[in-house]
């Protein structure tokens, strides 16, 4: 009898784990970017950076500059790990950690920012105009952005909140360079995070830094 039963078993058993293995890769979504699903926002007086859509890629030039851009999404998504590769050329001028914490080190090769969902609050008519963008644009209320930024002077995990506003937490990610010259990063949270939309950045202006960076296959899980 039981010589019967333990092939059936260990049937059950692979289909549970094909089944589970499945429902994991279904949660596993790559985000599509292009100019058609995306917003670029621009800062008052500040010098936009250049985005282009080309191959599957975002290429963004950064010469003295700064600008996102601001993809909504429809419905809030509870996200656990985000994964993504990118590269770069040129150099920012970031001299060290504690400069990075400054406002006149607050700039990076990539910022994946995620809008955290919020509670709807009364529209500020003082607030600047790539605030106010901001709040046609996206779906839902978000008043909280975690950035993660690859090739920072900080070290893999640690964290630190925007010399600007304490609304901004930013996490230094991992970076391991693969055979074809990308580079691969990735982020695990240890509680799920409400996110209805992506900040996509890269800037020099506070650095007075000039640089392209690259990002592909932007995947949330």
């Amino acid at each position: 009898m039981t010589t019967t039963r333990l092939p059936v078993f260990k049937i059950i058993s692979l289909a549970i784990i094909t089944t589970l293995i499945s429902a994991k890769n279904v949660l596993a979504e790559i985000i599509i970017l292009n100019k058609d699903n995306t917003t670029h926002i621009t800062f008052k007086k500040v010098k936009p950076s250049n985005y282009f859509f080309k191959q599957g890629a975002l290429k963004i030039q950064v010469n003295n500059s700064a600008s996102f851009l601001l993809l909504p999404f429809e419905n809030t998504r509870q996200i656990t790990k985000v994964s993504f590769q990118w590269k770069k050329s040129g150099m920012i001028n970031i001299k060290d950690s504690e400069h990075e914490e400054t406002r006149q080190g607050d700039d990076a090769y990539l910022r994946v920012g995620l809008a955290l969902k919020g509670k709807n609050t009364v529209a500020n008519p003082l607030a600047p105009q790539w605030a106010k963008q901001v709040r046609e644009v996206l779906h839902h209320a978000s008043n909280k952005m975690i950035y993660l930024t690859p090739g920072s002077k900080h070290n893999v995990g640690e964290h630190w909140k925007s010399p600007y506003t304490d609304d901004v937490d930013i996490i230094a990610v991992s970076s391991k360079i693969k055979a074809d010259g990308w580079n691969y990063s990735e982020h695990e949270f240890e509680d799920s995070q409400s996110v209805v939309g992506l900040w996509l950045m890269a800037d020099g202006d506070n650095t007075q830094s000039t640089f392209t960076s690259w990002l592909k296959s932007l995947t949330l899980e």
